[in-house]
Parts: structure tokens; C-alpha cells; sequence
């Protein structure tokens, strides 16, 4: 029960920072994740993917590194996890590279190839 009711939760915030988003209030979308994030306690499946919206705000902003930081967050929170392949994990490393974090990409790019024994669609990383 706790987590429907954290996921509904989750849920009516993300509407809220996608509606805030829509009219260009970016920095107050961040500002109300980032307080709720804070406030609540989730799941490490919501808070990860918290983390990652939060990461695509800041790219919105075009403050390619706080993104990295907070993408490299919501990773190594949900790690251990066996998380689905969707072209998110590429977009992410190319903000890696963007941001001139290189180990971060480095690293990242193993970590997302060796997903692959669970989930193939990670092969599509492989660098050609």
C-alpha cells in the first residue's frame, strides 16, 4: 500500500513540474522537486527516476554539468537494481560527454554494456 500511495504522490508531482515546464518555469519545477524529493521518502525506483526528471530539467537549462551530477545520483541509487533499457541511458551519456565528464561516461558506458546480460537492448550502446 505504501508504495501505490507513494507513486500516486509521485505522480501528481510530476504533473505539476511537466505543467510548470510547459510554461517555461523550469527553475521553479527544479525548486519543487528538489524540496519533495527532500520531504518524502520513495522507493529507490521513484527517487531514482525523480533524480533522472530532475537531471532532464537541468539539461532544459542547459547546465550540462549539475545534470551530470545528478544523473550520476540517480544511477548509483538504483545500481543494484535491474533497471529496463530506454534511449534515456544514451541521451545521458552524451550529457556526460557535454559536461566534460568523461569518467563519468566511462564509467556509465560499462556499466550499461554489462546490463546487456539481462536486458540485450543495452547492445545498442556499443560504440561502433
Amino acid at each position: 500500500m505504501k508504495m501505490k500511495k507513494s507513486f500516486k504522490r509521485y505522480n501528481r508531482l510530476l504533473w505539476k513540474i511537466e505543467f510548470l515546464s510547459l510554461f517555461h518555469f523550469k527553475q521553479k519545477a527544479i525548486e519543487l522537486l528538489l524540496k519533495h524529493l527532500k520531504q518524502h521518502e520513495y522507493p529507490i525506483e521513484i527517487e531514482a527516476s525523480g533524480l533522472v526528471r530532475l537531471g532532464h530539467l537541468y539539461v532544459d537549462l542547459k547546465d550540462f554539468e549539475q545534470a551530470a551530477e545528478i544523473y550520476h545520483k540517480a544511477y548509483l541509487l538504483a545500481q543494484e537494481l535491474e533497471f529496463r533499457y530506454n534511449s534515456t541511458e544514451k541521451e545521458i551519456l552524451s550529457i556526460f560527454q557535454k559536461a566534460g565528464r568523461h569518467d563519468l561516461y566511462a564509467y556509465w558506458y560499462e556499466d550499461f554494456l554489462n546490463r546487456a546480460k539481462y536486458d540485450k537492448r543495452f547492445k545498442k550502446l556499443q560504440r561502433k
